[in-house]
């Protein structure tokens, strides 16, 4: 699973009556309603010291999450990757990645409404499931909306591979989904490229050299199809929301 944010989509003119009002179908979308049922699953919480102390205790909090020095625009409900801000079980790893998305973020709400998409691909690299990020980052309820159709549709005994799998493995194990990830041996673990940014503790349990019977898969085919759709992300930006 990973989001591209290349393929972002321009917000419609406000009171603008005119527009293509086709509805594209399919078994690849996920719908933002069913997505939406995950949203305010995982609470937020903060540690004093991420860097040194990952087990320190938590304090919940709303889940808004906004940065003091966001730019005007930006909308007062989001941040992944936030994935970081909705996680249960904070990691260094995950303050990492949000350190490094933060300043991309600040400046690219005020004109788009889906802010690009989180995808789901199967080891072959074939497209699983789409849904649109609407005004935000990779949010943990997009996540935990792929995982839901794992559970549902591939049966037992599957790996699930994100750029922060350690992170989220704590966010799935209080969501309403851990009970059936459990059941059916469900594993998060980290792309093999980006598993060379977390630190070695993680590594030794969730990169893909590690993991038995993983072989030499890198599991980053998201990257290689997301390098092939960027050459029209373009054109999507201004595209209408049948033809994009």
């Amino acid at each position: 699973m990973d989001g591209n944010n290349l393929l972002k989509w321009i917000a419609g003119i406000q009171m603008c009556t005119v527009a293509d009002l086709c509805v594209f179908q399919s078994d690849y979308f996920i719908d933002s309603s069913f997505v939406d049922t995950f949203a305010d699953e995982v609470c937020a919480c903060k540690r004093s010291d991420p860097a040194s102390n990952p087990s320190a205790t938590t304090t919940y909090l709303p889940t808004v999450d906004v940065d003091s020095d966001m730019e005007d625009g930006a909308p007062h409900n989001v941040f992944l990757t936030d994935i970081d801000a909705e996680t249960v079980d904070h990691t260094p790893c995950a303050d990492n990645w949000k350190a490094a998305m933060a300043s991309e973020l600040k400046k690219m709400w005020g004109i788009y409404h889906e802010t690009g998409v989180f995808a789901t691909a199967c080891w072959h690299g074939f497209i699983l499931w789409l849904v649109d990020m609407v005004e935000s980052g990779e949010l943990a309820k997009y996540l935990l909306a792929m995982t839901s159709k794992i559970l549902e549709l591939l049966g037992e005994k599957n790996i699930l591979a994100y750029d922060i799998g350690c992170a989220f493995e704590g966010t799935l194990s209080h969501s309403s989904l851990a009970n059936k990830a459990k059941d059916q041996s469900l594993h998060c673990c980290v792309n093999a490229f980006h598993g060379t940014a977390h630190n070695a503790t993680c590594q030794s349990r969730y990169h893909p050299n590690v993991i038995d019977g993983m072989g030499l898969e890198d599991l980053e085919m998201l990257e290689r199809i997301f390098s092939t759709s960027n050459q029209v992300a373009a054109v999507t930006h201004y595209a209408s929301a049948f033809h994009r």
